[in-house]
């Protein structure tokens, strides 16, 4: 109940005996924070026991120094809780994708148009290239001189200086109508016409006649000079010489 001034027991000063004791630094223990009164260290070592003492922080928790504990391992990581009577869930695998085969779709073919064999012409085994035409002295002896520049006809013929690299074809005269070199037969590309063939006279016993593809008959007069025609006739005294051009 409530006391009202001037009542209740009364209370004397207390005594130097009962005034607190100053209560020294605070100490930490393991189970609960308790304070008890610490002996004063000697001069010497008051540097050491301060380094020791507790600080009190500013929102009131008591702080310890620095290497009275030692260092705690951070504690494990909690498991998740596993629910009774449910499963443990089984690792997922992801199932591996196989990508389908692309078809690439049926292609028809397009009709080609038949293609043309060329024809080829069996040539015979040695047959060479055509050569180009020549001037051709088919001789009564039955010999066949071909002439691609100075050819000197007679029974033994002779070189002329005059007519260097000539060929000398000695004939065989029965009659012995025809002179050692009667006469000269040769291609006259100075003409401008390579393809004329000239005869003329060497100055010959027996003389030289012409007989033309026409027929028409002519002597040349001696050292006398006539061109020469496909088909025409040489007489070399009597010795016969017929004209071919192929």
């Amino acid at each position: 109940m409530p006391l009202s001034p001037g009542t209740g027991p009364r209370l004397s000063p207390p005594s130097r005996r009962c005034a607190p004791r100053p209560v020294g630094p605070v100490v930490w223990s393991r189970g609960s924070a308790s304070v008890r009164p610490v002996r004063h260290a000697p001069a010497d070592r008051i540097d050491e026991e301060r380094h020791r003492v507790f600080s009190v922080s500013t929102s009131g928790f008591i702080v310890p120094p620095p290497g009275l504990f030692p260092a705690t391992s951070p504690a494990p990581a909690l498991a998740a809780p596993v629910i009774d009577g449910a499963p443990p869930a089984a690792p997922s695998r992801a199932a591996p994708s196989r990508a389908a085969p692309s078809r690439a779709a049926p292609t028809t073919a397009e009709p080609t148009a038949p293609v043309a064999i060329p024809s080829f012409r069996s040539v015979p085994l040695g047959s060479s290239a055509p050569r180009a035409a020549a001037w051709h002295l088919d001789c009564a002896d039955g010999q066949s001189v071909s002439v691609t520049g100075v050819v000197l006809l007679g029974r033994q013929p002779a070189a002329d200086p005059t007519r260097p690299g000539a060929r000398l074809v000695a004939v065989a005269d029965a009659a012995t109508s025809v002179s050692k070199t009667h006469a000269v037969v040769e291609v006259d590309r100075a003409a401008g016409l390579p393809d004329t063939l000239w005869v003329t006279d060497l100055h010959s016993t027996n003389g030289v006649m012409v007989t033309a593809a026409d027929g028409t008959q002519f002597d040349l007069a001696p050292g006398g000079r006539a061109p020469l025609t496909p088909g025409a006739q040489l007489f070399l005294g009597e010795f016969l010489i017929d004209i071919r051009y192929a």
